[in-house]
């Protein structure tokens, strides 16, 4: 999450003078043309200057304050006050007398820590400044009732828990800072709440006041509070200067203020806790230069404070002791199941590792399955949950290849046996019979019993399942307290349902919850009542015509006069499952707030999902003509519109689109006949062009003018580039192959000579003939292309990242420039800029192979390793090829001296199928899994180190289907034969592959046969190989390896004296502490230490 924060803002332009409103003009462009957006924006108080606007009208005051930060809103691109967060300060309230106030604080006592009833409401009313500026801001006043009902208040933001904290309930004296109090018995409750609401969340509170301004008692119980609890941050204002503090394990950071006086700092903040570790950046204002600026002394100085919090900055642990979750939903604020309910599904769990969850559409058998997650992380060991649509698997030979939501593939059974995770498998239709047996069999092995679980919910039962007793039927609420919560949950006090229509409609309904949900929001959103509902329309909702879909048709009738709009886009899409991003561009945030306040959607991880009945309803449903076609267009245009814009970024959050609408977009793409906007995006979804749309296109039909004059040139040229890159990939073999490319290029020169060379599109032909050039080797022809994109484009990187390549081929600078390039270009990623994933990879794994000395490896791989963790996490969601390959390459360099970091990348980037792997990589694979179970087997912690051997079985599988036509393959997979302790295999291996004259094929069998039991091998033949290994090493750094096994085996056999000083060279010439210690145990054990 990425978020700015603000405060003080003293909104007063009238009165301000001309440095304050200079300030604030130049902030909005300065957040523009800095292009700093951000997902979410806080400001903690003070939107108004009490004193000086005394007089005027306060209603006028709300107004002009809240029109500037949704000016602030629009300038970081957020879109929806749902994503602006806001406490009250000191100056939001009206003061009243001293006397009262001084009474009220006297009579608070610290142990107890709360106010009478009486005393909240006099500290309370006093807030109707607050009360505007919420009610300009949000339409409503449910935020504001809210925090005035609980005076500290929270919600769930993304993977954060917000906590909107009232540090100015007792202001309004002159002595207040120092010896404020804030009700800290409600905090507790509201913490205890959190905890027990969100366990697995991290809180971020917003609050006015430094905790300094408390009195010293109340501060010491809130802190000990913030121990107790995981706040990772504590945002202030008041004192218009910037300031960062510790607090145990919290941080407190204090921003400046919006508005110029003297001794004052003008600042903002922004920051963003993504994957690693998160960064904190501040902003201030210089008022000589009048002009904003990073504040760079404090940012320096926040680095100083925080360089020994990196694992809880960004609520992600650099050394992964928290469970990683896989597009887990959260569950609903209102969402309440009776505990004697809870007690049989988690009981048959725990026993089994295997529930069958059953029970007819919306009874709530998703919810439970995710609060049956949230207990068995408190009780079991995980490493990571996964949810994961059923729909998709068809039988059991299916659960080898499971989509996620991002549309990478994982082989869940291979996950399964690596231990220490659950599945949710939601929504399973067909093949359950087998599917169940397959887990089962899997699942309840000796070698796995107890250490991964598998819930799958349906609407169908199992027979397998209720044969042995692993199925659960999920049953109605029947507790009417349940019944009246979910009925009555956020509606105002005249519009509570009395306890007599509660029970008439549990009755009606059969504690249906989804039902219950969507009567409640006709009353809080359509004006509906109690009245209404139950008397006229009793027979609309009798519980018998669930099961076909009557209640909600009727339902969605009443709803589709304020909904017609955001209903159709979900029938338009024709998807259960919808990118949020991308349903936001076609209804507006405001849209998706009113499908979700009414229970008809639910959010996950940018995934809308349509509750099955809901979405049958809705496409069943009837609307009006004039507005479909209306719909329709307007739909398509914003639909290719939404992708257009994620283009250029190509985000996780882009090729997830792609992937969930790949049906949409071939249903719009296969209208058309020539390369354009459809079949672009098309293209990009089916690159090989899986669904035969493009089959019948032929480049001599194109009118070459058309082309270029369209206004989706950029587009329809864009198609012809992927489909010359689609042939160039499945002809690369053939005869023809050098000629068909050359005519492409002819094509593409054709098309150039018709485009405005100072245009982007130009650009993207040269480069694109680079390429083509760079294909059939004529590398001084592609260098040309890509030297000219360059002096158009400077910061073209994947232009650069090709001619560095060719630079370095043709060996036309030295090999320290092309390290210097490749490090400029990593260096450009880290401070910010907006370059490729796939191009920031390829510099990695080049510089990882260029540096031989270290020194450059140990800044980009080691100190700044968040980056590095970084690059290779987001793009896995695009394909698993790349961050295997640059990890298979990289990951030695963290097995041994820091092993964690190993074990957090696997841990965050879930296991491949076969299927989503090209061929050519499941050596990249094999490497990897191996690395990981070393990993495992150095760590110094506890990392499930019992199965260990599943990593070394999974490689295995892997280097099975490779060639092993080359000494360093042969080498990599005895390896790990002789990890799996299988010597004899490993010999087999190195002699059917003789590479006699490679250091490491004479390493692995002096060690294989080292090991090999029965002592069948001559001491001698053992001896001669491992010397021969040490004689033929050129690298320094794996002698002090060859020597310790030597030096293990004559140990063995009883030849100490020639062991001893073996050991002493292994010693010195090693240069790991690490090693140097394992070395010294093993000489204990030997004695001869």
């Amino acid at each position: 999450m990425r978020w700015l924060h603000l405060s003080d803002i003293h909104y007063n332009p009238g009165k301000d003078g001309r440095s304050s409103a200079q300030l604030r003009e130049k902030l909005l462009l300065f957040l523009k043309n800095k292009k700093l957006e951000v997902d979410e924006i806080f400001i903690t108080g003070d939107f108004r200057h009490a004193f000086f606007q005394k007089d005027e009208n306060i209603l006028e005051v709300a107004k002009d304050s809240v029109k500037y930060i949704k000016e602030v809103a629009k300038a970081v691109g957020v879109s929806s006050t749902d994503n602006i967060h806001i406490v009250p300060g000191n100056h939001d309230l009206t003061r009243g007398s001293n006397d009262e106030l001084d009474n009220i604080i006297k009579s608070y006592d610290y142990d107890k820590g709360d106010f009478s009833t009486e005393e909240l409401i006099k500290l309370l009313n006093r807030f109707d400044f607050f009360k505007l500026v919420c009610c300009e801001l949000y339409g409503d006043n449910i935020f504001y009732d809210e925090l005035m009902k609980n005076i500290h208040t929270y919600r769930l933001v993304q993977n954060y828990v917000l906590l909107y904290m009232n540090t100015s309930l007792t202001c309004g004296r002159s002595d207040e800072r120092g010896n404020l109090v804030v009700d800290n018995y409600h905090l507790y409750k509201t913490l205890e709440d959190i905890s027990k609401t969100y366990s697995d969340k991290k809180i971020i509170i917003l609050a006015h006041h430094s905790t300094d301004c408390f009195s010293k008692k109340e501060r010491e119980v809130v802190e000990t509070l913030f121990n107790d609890y995981p706040v990772s941050y504590y945002l202030c204002g008041d004192s218009h200067e910037v300031w960062i503090k510790k607090i145990n394990n919290t941080i407190e950071l204090t921003t400046g203020c919006l508005v110029q006086e003297k001794g004052v700092e003008n600042t903002f903040c922004i920051c963003d806790t993504g994957i690693g570790i998160g960064k904190i950046t501040f902003y201030n204002w210089n008022t000589k230069f009048s002009t904003w600026n990073e504040y760079q002394a404090f940012n320096d100085y926040i680095n100083k404070v925080i360089e020994d919090k990196k694992d809880f900055i960004s609520g992600v642990p650099l050394v992964v002791d928290k469970v990683q979750e896989y597009n887990l939903p959260n569950l609903a604020v209102n969402y309440r199941i009776e505990e004697s309910n809870l007690k049989e599904p988690f009981n048959i769990l725990t026993q089994n590792n295997l529930l069958y969850i059953s029970g007819i559409s919306g009874i709530g058998k998703t919810s439970l399955s995710i609060k049956l997650s949230e207990m068995l992380k408190e009780n079991k060991s995980l490493k990571s949950i996964f949810f994961i649509n059923g729909a998709q698997i068809i039988e059991a030979k299916n659960l080898n290849s499971v989509c996620l939501e991002s549309g990478s593939k994982i082989n869940l059974l291979a996950i399964i046996k690596e231990g220490n995770s659950l599945f949710i498998i939601d929504d399973l239709q067909m093949g359950i019979e087998g599917i169940m047996e397959e887990f089962w069999n899997e699942i309840s092995s000796s070698n796995n019993k107890s250490t991964s679980y598998v819930i799958v919910n349906s609407q169908i039962n199992s027979e397998f399942s209720k044969k042995l007793n692993i199925q659960y039927r999920q049953s109605f609420l029947t507790e009417t307290e349940q019944v009246s919560y979910i009925l009555n949950w956020r509606l105002p006090k005249d519009k509570k349902c009395s306890i007599e229509t509660v029970e008439r409609i549990k009755k009606n309904t059969n504690g249906h919850p989804l039902l219950l949900n969507s009567l409640r929001a006709l009353v809080l959103y359509d004006n509906s009542n109690w009245e209404d509902i139950v008397e006229e329309e009793s027979n609309d909702f009798m519980y018998h015509e669930v099961d076909n879909d009557k209640f909600i048709s009727k339902i969605l009738k009443r709803h589709k006069e304020v909904l017609e709009r955001e209903l159709y886009s979900i029938k338009w899409i024709n998807e259960k499952n919808i990118s949020e991003s991308l349903l936001s561009k076609l209804i507006t945030k405001e849209g998706i707030r009113k499908l979700v306040s009414r229970s008809f959607i639910q959010i996950n991880n940018d995934t809308v999902k349509v509750h099955d009945i809901i979405f049958r309803c809705i496409d069943n449903g009837d609307y009006n003509e004039q507005s479909i076609k209306k719909y329709d267009s307007d739909f398509y245009n914003r639909f290719y519109s939404f992708f257009k814009s994620q283009k250029s970024k190509k985000s996780g959050v882009y090729f997830k689109a792609l992937h969930q609408h790949e049906n949409k977009i071939f249903e719009l793409a296969k209208h058309k006949n020539e390369p354009s906007v459809e079949w672009y995006f098309y293209l990009q979804s089916f690159p090989n062009d899986d669904m035969n749309v493009i089959d019948n296109f032929s480049f001599e039909d194109m009118d070459m003018n058309q082309l270029v004059k369209s206004k989706d040139s950029e587009y329809i040229i864009g198609t012809v580039f992927e489909i010359v890159e689609g042939e160039s990939r499945k002809n690369k073999d053939s005869s023809e192959y050098i000629s068909k490319i050359q005519e492409r290029i002819l094509f593409l020169k054709t098309i150039l000579a018709k485009v405005n060379s100072k245009t982007n599109l130009y650009r993207n032909i040269e480069h694109h003939l680079g390429k083509l050039y760079r294909n059939i080797g004529e590398l001084d022809e592609a260098r040309e292309y890509f030297e000219s994109v360059l002096e158009k484009k400077p910061e073209r990187y994947e232009t650069k990242l090709q001619l560095i390549r060719i630079y370095k081929s043709k060996e036309m600078i030295s090999k320290e420039d092309v390290l210097k390039e490749y490090t400029n270009l990593i260096d450009e990623y880290i401070n910010g800029k907006d370059i490729s994933m796939s191009v920031v990879l390829a510099a990695y794994m080049e510089i990882y192979s260029y540096d031989k000395v270290g020194t450059i490896k140990k800044k980009y791989f080691l100190e700044y390793f968040e980056h590095f963790f970084k690059a290779v996490t987001s793009v896995a969601v695009e394909t698993f090829d790349l961050p295997y390959n640059t990890l298979a390459l990289t990951m030695k360099y963290f097995t041994y001296e820091h092993p964690e970091k190993v074990i957090l990348f696997m841990n965050s980037i879930p296991v491949p199928s076969v299927e989503m792997i090209n061929k050519k990589n499941y050596f990249d694979i094999a490497q990897m899994y191996k690395e990981v179970g070393k990993a495992i087997m150095w760590s110094e912690k506890n990392f499930e180190k019992e199965n260990v051997n599943n990593y070394f079985i999974t490689a295995e599988n892997f280097y099975n289907l490779i060639d092993l036509k080359n000494s360093y393959r042969c080498v990599q997979r005895v390896e790990n034969l002789i990890l799996l302790k299988k010597y004899e295999e490993a010999i087999t291996v190195l002699m059917d592959n003789k590479f006699e004259n490679d250091e490491f094929w004479n390493y692995r069998i002096g060690q294989a046969m080292a090991f090999s039991s029965g002592s069948k091998y001559d001491k001698e033949m053992v001896l001669k190989y491992l010397q021969k290994a040490i004689d033929l090493c050129k690298k320094e750094n794996f002698l002090s390896s060859f020597y310790h096994t030597k030096a293990n085996f004559l140990a063995e056999i009883k030849d100490l004296s020639s062991a001893s000083t073996s050991y002493q060279t292994a010693l010195n010439k090693c240069k790991s502490e690490k090693y140097i210690k394992q070395i010294k145990e093993d000489m204990k054990k030997y004695g001869l230490l």
